[in-house]
């Protein structure tokens, strides 16, 4: 029978009524022998019992077992799935098995789930100005998937990783991946534009950021090469390369808003102080720019252009953005926002200003009314109220059969390893968490922040490995693959495993010596899975369905830096 509440019914509910659905067993329908996903997750996960996975997670079956009972006797858990962990290539995996051990000890909705560090909560103003009015989305593609191919990283990934140690690591190697990557492009899986002519940057230090940093920079310099524009408030690694740079007002040179989903306030910033020069609020530089190219659009007779579903209007193109004038600056887009929010109730700027943020309302949840003085505890909808799960079942999904799931033999929960030194000829582990005296690269230059900590790049290394490498706290040393090296202050850190490097990230490249800094030489991965699409809810969905550089596949090797090698050239 049609399952009610999945994509194919017309009853969009999950109450269950008289069915009782099966759990396990082996049936014949029609003449087809099948059987129950339950059946199918359960021969999946007897591969993979504490004591065969002992050797790989270190940990004892006793404790996988005890903290399993832990998890099931709890009233209520949450299972936090934080940003790093979708830095590896198995992160889908991690995730999906998150899911099913809370499926399976009966957590969602009031007694807990899966959570993210990644939540937004309903602002549909916001979305309508971004979107103007809903009639012309931005174009978007999947991240990843546009930064490794018109970044040219294959050259690395192929340069760092062997590709049968990769194939029996990940389940793929760099030929099939590619071939993958193809296939959902050819397919429309994925959307991806190719190659740019321009590019107008705001808010992304992508020079810095991005992996194979060096040939990232130079394909897109060269794709850009008629014009690139960088709006930034500090000239920071991808500004200092613009044909332009236009000067943003800073945190609190304008007006604007923020929410977070850890909390239900909306945080409002004043221009406490006037923009420092001719700087100004990115909302007010667009207004200026927009108003120009309308200018120039009317003037040579450029009208409507056919993107897709939508037109660009470029000789309307500042009227659009600015609602029809009515939306000038910074200040007139953060009072429309704040006083036509339905999640802010109605509260004027003034009295939001005075108070500094402004408590959300019923409005602000996404998936159900977030509740005054109760928990936000999300998919409530469906576990109370059966609202079906956007997805093809309108349920947790367990099972999946597209083709290439059943490809890379992950059609159930199952267990991947990542990359790492095993899928390479470097020993090392290596990883960048989030610095703690800094945002990204922000403030990574201050000098203030550098007296806190060593004052220049530096990499984490354990005691017991930096005597077998001759290496002593605060010395230079060289780090280095198929693709580079960096070199980087020695750290000694105790808590850091012994076949491990970790290093903060955002450092600016002339922080380096040499101006060579780690991105140079750091690879990534695509997780192919995240590039399926075509089958029901897995499709490209910005923010929801949407592949992601794997950045911490990545491996090194470390020596003791040679003075000739960290000597300033012009002193030579």
């Amino acid at each position: 029978m049609k399952a009610k509440g999945s994509m194919g019914s017309d009853d969009k509910d999950l109450k269950l009524g008289s069915v009782d659905p099966a759990l396990e067993g082996r049936f014949e329908v029609n003449g087809i022998k099948v059987t129950t996903v339950f059946e199918q997750v359960k021969k999946e996960a007897a591969k993979y019992t504490p004591e065969k996975t002992q050797k790989q997670t270190g940990l004892h079956p006793d404790v996988v077992r005890q903290e399993a009972r832990h998890i099931a006797n709890a009233r209520k858990a949450i299972i936090m799935l934080g940003y790093i962990t979708s830095s590896y290539s198995n992160c889908l995996y991690t995730a999906w098995a998150y899911a099913l051990t809370l499926a399976l000890t009966g957590h969602g909705g009031r007694t807990g789930g899966l959570d993210t560090s990644w939540v937004v909560w309903n602002h549909p103003k916001w979305t309508e100005l971004s979107t103007f009015g809903g009639k012309k989305s931005a174009r978007y593609e999947a991240g990843g998937l546009g930064e490794v191919l018109r970044g040219g990283m294959m050259e690395g990934i192929r340069n760092h990783f062997d590709n049968k140690k990769l194939k029996e690591r990940v389940g793929f190697d760099i030929d099939e991946m590619e071939e993958m990557i193809q296939e959902s492009i050819d397919e429309g899986w994925m959307p991806y534009y190719g190659e740019i002519k321009g590019m107008i940057a705001v808010a992304d230090n992508t020079f810095r950021r991005n992996k194979m940093a060096e040939k990232y920079r130079e394909e897109h310099l060269r794709q850009a090469s008629e014009l690139y524009v960088n709006v930034n408030v500090r000239m920071d690694s991808t500004a200092e390369w613009a044909d332009y740079v236009l000067p943003a007002a800073s945190h609190y040179e304008a007006w604007d808003l923020r929410t977070q989903g850890y909390h239900r306030f909306c945080n409002v910033f004043t221009e406490s102080v006037p923009p420092v020069g001719e700087s100004k609020p990115d909302w007010d530089i667009m207004a200026l720019l927009t108003k120009k190219i309308q200018e120039r659009a009317i003037a040579r007779g450029i009208g409507p252009i056919q993107d897709g579903d939508v037109t660009r209007d470029l000789h309307t193109i500042h009227d659009d953005y600015t609602n029809n004038g009515q939306l000038m600056t910074a200040l007139d887009a953060t009072r429309y926002i704040v006083e036509n929010s339905p999640e802010f109730g109605g509260v004027t700027l003034e009295d939001a200003a005075e108070r500094g943020f402004i408590v959300l309302n019923e409005h602000a949840g996404t998936n159900q009314p977030l509740q005054k003085d109760q928990p936000y505890n999300p998919f409530t909808a469906q576990t109370d109220g059966k609202k079906p799960y956007e997805t093809l079942t309108g349920r947790i999904t367990f099972y999946v059969d597209h083709p290439r799931f059943v490809k890379l033999k992950s059609t159930v929960p199952t267990a991947r390893l990542y990359a790492g030194p095993e899928a390479s000829n470097y020993p090392l582990h290596f990883y960048s968490p989030h610095t703690r005296w800094g945002i990204h690269s922000n403030w990574r230059s201050n000098k203030y922040m550098l007296r806190l900590q060593r004052g220049e790049p530096n990499i984490y290394i354990n005691p017991k490995l930096a005597e077998q490498r001759g290496i002593k706290d605060g010395d230079r040393v060289r780090l280095f693959n198929g693709n580079g090296a960096f070199f980087a202050q020695a750290k000694l850190y105790p808590s850091i495993p012994a076949d491990s490097i970790m290093m903060e990230h955002g450092w600016e490249p002339h922080q380096y010596i040499h101006r060579r800094p780690m991105n140079n030489s750091h690879v990534t991965l695509l997780q192919p899975l995240e590039l399926v699409g075509g089958w029901g809810h897995l499709k490209f969905i910005y923010a929801k369905w949407n592949a992601n550089q794997v950045i911490h596949e990545s491996s090194y090797d470390i020596a003791l830096a040679k003075p000739e090698e960290i000597a300033d050239p012009r002193t030579i």
